[in-house]
């Protein structure tokens, strides 16, 4: 176990409830400050703005209370030792890692060439609303038509049931929507 001084140990082990695994890893005073207070109150600073700029609005009075609560529970709830502290060295690497590919990203494709790719975007994405999204409108319609076909059908056949006295009129609006009937039947089964 790494020696500390009643300062740190007051610190680290009674209020931010480190645990003594978490704080042997590091064997300076400059490590243990930026590794185990550091990084992990610029995180939790981080989420606490966005959180509580979320949560209240634009009323600046409220997020720092909200903010303050959250934080002192954090702490006193001893989630900042035993949660926060171990996130925080693997989020802080992780987000050095993204920032390095984002960093290459931009090199191979400039943001000057956003606009562009929005719009490509724009497109590809409008053509595959349709492809998908646009033949389920396409299909509710024509089942939406089928009903109403079926509908008339039925009507007409109780009008004039197995056809007895049908009118030449009606009877080519009959065999009319046989014929659309069918071909409805068939688009929606392809």
């Amino acid at each position: 176990m790494v020696a500390l001084i009643p300062a740190e140990q007051l610190i680290y082990i009674e209020i931010l409830k480190i645990a003594s695994g978490n704080i042997a890893l590091y064997n300076t005073i400059q490590d243990r400050l930026l590794w185990l207070i550091g990084i992990p109150h610029f995180i939790v600073a981080l989420f606490l703005v966005s959180a509580m700029g979320w949560m209240a609005g634009g009323h600046k009075g409220l997020q720092l209370l909200g903010g303050v609560m959250i934080y002192l529970f954090l702490i006193l709830g001893g989630w900042y030792g035993t949660i926060l502290v171990p996130i925080a060295d693997q989020y802080f690497i992780i987000t050095v890692g993204l920032m390095i590919v984002f960093f290459f990203l931009t090199r191979v494709f400039p943001p000057i060439y956003g606009p562009g790719a929005a719009k490509l975007g724009g497109v590809l994405a409008g053509k595959l609303g349709e492809a998908t999204i646009g033949k389920a409108r396409n299909r509710k319609e024509m089942e939406k038509q089928l009903e109403e076909i079926q509908r008339a059908i039925n009507q007409l056949e109780r009008r004039y049931p197995r056809g007895h006295g049908m009118p030449d009129e009606a009877s080519g609006v009959y065999a009319n929507l046989l014929v659309k009937q069918e071909e409805l039947k068939r688009r929606l089964e392809d």
